[in-house]
């Protein structure tokens, strides 16, 4: 639609002053709901034109059709102000009722909002001129109709004070006295002879012209006072000390409002009390909270004196132009939203708000929610103005308060908190905090409304939780009070995005968010609220996440060591390896958690290790292919090249490493800080003995890795292991050794047998002894080379040595977990072996590296002699038995400790190394270990004669490639199944001529690992049978995740029994509809299915069509469940909290 079309015919019926069909084209636009900006201004400045030019009704129609309109053009500022203001006027000049009196404060103060002139604050505060002489009236009628002379005059001497606070020219004094003058028309004869000494005074009154000594309407004085008030929230303080001075400021402020409403009305002729709810009550308000507040009265003849005050008090608040119009039938314009009095608790609204004590502070009968939250508002209020302290009513409250608490977590069970793009600050973090410690507060008769305040007097919070909550609710009051503050108005949600809509949260903001919910609020509602002491760090890292570790660790930061260690040490799991890396502490603190083992040995110093080998292997490679020298290994991220001064210090003329070290059997040379050996015998050898040394007392063997060299050029391909330099000096036998680190070497030499510990492959550096050769490893200490003759092949210089044992080190040793460190370690080595094959795909170039030279074979594989991880794990069992039995000074002890496959009764290996050992000692410390061996100490081992000593054969490359021999699947499995025996009396395998059943319990398995050994001894069984179960039962399992699940289920499966199970994903969600649709896609001819008793089962869907009898029963959060395509003969479903309901199809 054109300009043209609709400006037109209205401007030539102005110019024509035929204003009535002037008004009918007006309103017909208004009608069509225009939509042209341009237009819709043009339209607006005619109007104004036309407006003095009709009636009221008619002026009141196009205004309130335009107002209606122009709300829907945000960039038509200027004349959404016009529009409202001439709005805002015409009611003004309407009756003053207070009707009225409201729609013209409503318009007026968001035409202000809007950015109208400062003048328009005459008009806005005209209403309580108005008031004023209407309460001055009422103040004079009530002097005279009582008789009161002394009364009458005062109220006639104190005009000019009325004068000056509510006068809007110098010529409204004479209102006031010209109300004074209608007050005595009304009189009878009798009262008009004793005031009618007044005439003279009212006759003066009203023809005074006092000139006002503020230049600043009323409401212009509230809002100056307002924004007073609001500029203390921009100090910066002690959150506590800020919530009381902002609070002080706020209630003073209102206090000042009441204050103008009691001079309109006169003083209340009862008791009365009126007192805030809510954020102002705990003293956490924030610039633009709303108010909530109720009037307690001494007597019900006072209520229609107060239904008045709120109702201008009610105005004086709308006159801020704050309120927003959802609540009040207001415009909206885009206008910033802010104080405004809550709709559900303004007694202007709702007569209920006002009333005796006894009536407004009982306790409710059969109240519903809304009652009990709205009833807990009352218990803890303050008061805002008032001249009594009214009693409150004895009541017991812990009901109540139980009732609330239960509420409070059933509505937080319906959050979706940090779900989605927005974040509803209140709703999902205020609220349920705030309010569940006050409900807690209620619970335990605590009178503190201040939330900090409160958690200072909760008794069950440990100092540390207390600390916790503290800086969550601070968090969040300075949260919400930036988020008001830059909005300038009431915003409670924020983005966790970017976006143009909303606030976006700071990354600070969003960490101390995630704090909360994870740290504060999960593990609060989870609590169990009789027991003494409540740890909410404990309870939260009882299931950790990445969240949570980083929110905990940052929370401690200024903790001590001793702190941080008991909140790190709840990661120990072998699962929470990566947690534990998220958690950084100050960095002095952080180097001695690096130390700490999880239950499975592993330390996150290990991870160091792998990275300062990874930065090391970069200095020296480079992307240029310049030197052609190619290398990859698993720490680097593809392949590079060596650098040419790597180059120029590894590689020969003939392409091959070069030979640094002249009694070596391998090509090693080094170069920044690395040592390069070509053809190793056992890499993973090397690997396994780090790791697993690591995870029993820390760093005592060199980090290493395997790379792949290739030349192009030369066609030539070999493997190296990249080792750690470690800088140190050999063994001195006159030197004290760090005597924990040794003991713990010489226990880690026990398990680990070393064939090949020539004083050569030690290193000492700052007193502690590293082992830098560890290949050839896990021999049998004794062999028998012919018929009644052995000979000791364990081979240590440790032993040489007659430094004593450190107790403490073999006592912490006996607390060490035999199983897990070893089941861990194993599942380490299978990943690391394929990792190292992945360098040579190709079979028969690593043929040719383990066939080409006898003395230098070469496998990326581990090779394991059968019974050598049986061995490995009985010797830690036995070693552990031993020293918590009896108290072993000397090493040569721990000799006879030793045990082999070959061991027995009469037999045994250990007494006779330790006599080997024991009788060199009248030697000279360089030929002992060769006099204890028979092994001569100035040459390396070759891999050959390792191969026979230690598997009694040379493995043929194709067993090696066949990996049944001697490959770590087997050894894994061999160890759990060993692990397990201990937890068998938990399971039963029943089975007859045609099928069976697989029937395990774990109730009695209360250490998580353990059952997750369990588990997996379960699943190797399982796969080593050929036929398959038709039943299977795993009742009471915690770790059953879909992984391991999916590997017992199949087609053939007729009954599956999950009951009291909290089956959780590989990713730690509970039991949800993945699982079940893995169960119907794996067994789908499932006629039997009981999941009795399982926590996490709320909605789920069935689709088993042969599905005869199902068992949900006792499951406790059990929503609804839906069958598909299925008839049940048997269905059980009991004992549960929810309306569950059945629906088949």
């Amino acid at each position: 639609m054109s300009l043209a079309v609709h400006a037109s015919p209205i401007q030539k019926y102005l110019d024509q002053e035929e204003y009535e069909k002037a008004f009918d084209r007006v309103e017909a636009f208004f009608l069509q709901q225009p939509e042209d900006a341009k237009v819709f201004a043009e339209i607006c400045e005619l109007l104004e034109a036309l407006f003095p030019h009709l009636s009221k009704e008619n002026q009141e129609k196009l205004l309130e059709k335009a107002c209606k309109e122009i709300s829907r053009f945000p960039g038509l500022k200027k004349e959404q102000q016009r529009m409202l203001e001439l709005y805002g006027e015409l009611f003004l000049e309407k009756v003053p009722d207070l009707e009225n009196l409201v729609r013209a404060t409503r318009c007026l103060s968001i035409s202000l909002a809007l950015g109208g002139d400062l003048s328009l604050h005459k008009s806005l505060s005209r209403p309580f001129l108005h008031k004023a002489l209407e309460g001055f009236e009422v103040q004079l009628q009530q002097a005279a109709g009582k008789g009161e002379v002394g009364r009458f005059q005062q109220l006639l001497e104190a005009i000019s004070i009325w004068h000056q606070k509510f006068s809007q020219s110098s010529l409204d004094i004479q209102k006031f006295y010209e109300k004074a003058r209608l007050v005595y028309r009304d009189l009878n004869e009798k009262n008009k002879v004793q005031f009618s000494s007044f005439l003279e005074v009212i006759e003066r009154g009203e023809k005074l012209v006092i000139p006002l000594k503020s230049q600043k309407f009323l409401t212009q004085g509230y809002h100056k006072r307002l924004e007073e008030v609001r500029s203390c929230f921009q100090e910066q303080g002690e959150v506590r000390v800020l919530q009381q001075k902002r609070a002080a400021k706020m209630q003073e402020f209102f206090h000042e409002l009441l204050d103008d409403a009691i001079f309109m009305l006169g003083e209340p002729l009862c008791q009365y009390d009126i007192r805030a709810m809510g954020s102002l009550a705990r003293e956490e308000v924030c610039p633009y909270s709303d108010l909530e507040y109720f009037i307690l009265i001494e007597k019900e003849e006072g209520r229609r004196y107060f239904q008045k005050l709120a109702q201008i008090f009610d105005l004086q608040i709308l006159s801020l132009g704050e309120t927003d119009p959802k609540h009040q039938e207001l415009f909206n314009f885009g206008q910033k939203f802010g104080l405004e009095i809550d709709h559900q608790a303004n007694p202007a609204f709702h007569d209920s708000l006002i009333g005796r004590a006894e009536g407004l502070l009982a306790l409710p009968e059969e109240p519903n929610e809304d009652d009990l939250k709205a009833y807990k508002a009352k218990l803890r209020s303050v008061s805002l103005h008032g001249n009594h302290t009214f009693e409150t009513p004895k009541i017991d409250l812990t009901k109540y308060a139980q009732k609330l608490l239960e509420m409070r977590r059933v509505d937080f069970e319906k959050l979706q908190i940090l779900q989605g793009e927005v974040c509803a600050i209140k709703q999902d973090f205020v609220e349920p905090l705030f309010h569940f410690l006050g409900d807690l507060g209620l619970l335990l008769g605590l009178e503190e409304c201040n939330t900090l305040d409160l958690i200072k007097q909760l008794p069950f919070f440990t100092d540390l939780s207390k600390r916790l909550l503290e800086e969550s609710v601070s968090d969040l009051y300075h949260l919400r009070i930036r988020l008001h503050a830059e909005s300038e108005g009431i915003q409670e949600e924020a983005s966790l995005i970017p976006s143009l809509q909303l606030p976006v949260l700071k990354e600070q903001e969003k960490e101390a968010l995630h704090k909360t919910h994870q740290l504060v609020l999960l593990p609060l509602y989870q609590a169990n609220l009789e027991e003494k002491e409540i740890d909410l760090l404990k309870m939260a890292m009882q299931q950790p996440t990445e969240e949570k570790v980083r929110s905990t660790a940052r929370f401690l930061q200024h903790a001590s060591i001793e702190i941080h260690q008991e909140y790190y040490q709840m990661l120990s799991s072998p699962d929470h390896v990566e947690l534990q890396a998220l958690y950084q502490a100050p960095q002095e603190i952080q180097k001695v958690l690096r130390e700490i083992p999880n239950r499975a040995g592993y330390r996150q110093s290990r991870k160091t290790e792998d990275q300062e080998l990874r930065s090391r292997l970069s200095l020296i490679t480079t992307e240029d292919p310049s030197s052609e020298i190619k290398i990859r290994c698993p720490l680097l991220d593809k392949e590079l090249y060596l650098k040419p001064d790597a180059v120029k210090d590894l590689i020969g003329s003939k392409g091959h490493i070069q030979k640094g070290y002249q009694n070596s059997l391998h090509n090693v040379s080094a170069h920044g800080d690395l040592h390069f050996k070509e053809l190793p015998y056992q890499p993973l050898m090397e690997y396994a003995i780090h790791s697993l040394t690591h995870r029993i007392m820390g760093k005592a063997t060199p980090a290493t890795t395997l790379a792949r060299i290739e030349i192009p050029d030369k066609k030539l391909v070999y493997p190296v292991v990249i080792s750690e330099t470690i800088s140190g000096k050999e063994i001195n036998p006159k030197e004290a050794l760090d005597k924990k680190h040794l003991t713990w070497l010489r226990l880690c030499e026990i398990l680990t047998k070393p064939g090949d510990g020539r004083l050569s492959n030690y290193l000492v550096r700052q007193r502690k002894v590293y082992c830098i050769h560890n290949d050839i490893s896990f021999m049998e200490p004794v062999l028998k080379p012919r018929v009644g003759e052995r000979k000791v092949t364990f081979c240590s210089t440790l032993f040489t040595r007659d430094q004593s044992l450190d107790k403490s080190v073999l006592q912490k040793f006996c607390q060490l977990e035999p199983d897990l460190i070893l089941t861990n370690w194993l599942e380490e080595l299978q990943k690391q072996e394929e990792a190292y094959l992945s360098l040579f795909p190709d079979p028969k170039e690593l043929q040719t590296f383990y066939e080409q030279d006898k003395d230098k074979r070469f496998t990326p594989t581990l090779l394991l002699a059968k019974g050598a991880i049986s061995t490995l794990c009985m010797q830690f069992y036995h070693l552990q038995d031993v020293l918590r039995n009896k108290v072993l000074e000397q090493p040569t002890l721990l000799l006879r400790e030793l045990i082999s496959l070959q061991n027995t009764e009469k037999n045994r290996v250990g007494p006779l190394v330790e006599r080997q050992y024991e009788k060199t000692f009248s030697k000279s410390f360089e030929k002992r270990l060769e006099a204890a061996t028979a092994t001569r100490t100035d040459q390396s081992m070759t891999s050959q004669k390792a191969m026979q000593l230690n598997y009694k054969t040379i493995p043929t490359f194709e067993e090696i490639q066949k990996r049944r021999t001697y490959s770590l699947q087997e050894a894994l499995q061999e160890l759990c199944l060993l692990e397990t025996q201990k937890l068998w009396n938990q399971v039963s395998i029943t089975k007859n001529s045609e099928k069976y059943s697989l029937e395990a319990d774990f109730s009695s398995i209360e250490d998580p690992e353990r059952e997750k050994l369990l588990l997996k001894a379960l699943q190797f069984l399982y796969e080593a049978k050929k036929q398959k179960p038709t039943s299977i039962t795993l009742r009471n399992t915690k770790n059953l995740t879909p992984a391991i699940l999916g590997k017992l289920l199949h087609p053939g499966l007729r009954a599956l029994d999950l009951s009291y199970g909290a089956l959780v994903s590989d990713t730690g969600f509970l039991f949800n509809a993945t699982t079940l649709s893995q169960i119907e896609t794996l067994s789908p001819h499932l006629e039997e299915l009981h999941l009795e008793g399982c926590p996490a089962l709320r909605n789920p869907v069935f689709k088993l069509p042969n599905l005869k009898r199902l068992n949900l029963s006792h499951c406790s959060n059990l929503v609804s469940f839906k069958g598909e395509y299925f008839t049940l003969q048997e269905f059980k479903v009991n004992h549960y909290s929810g309306r569950a309901f059945l629906d088949t199809k």
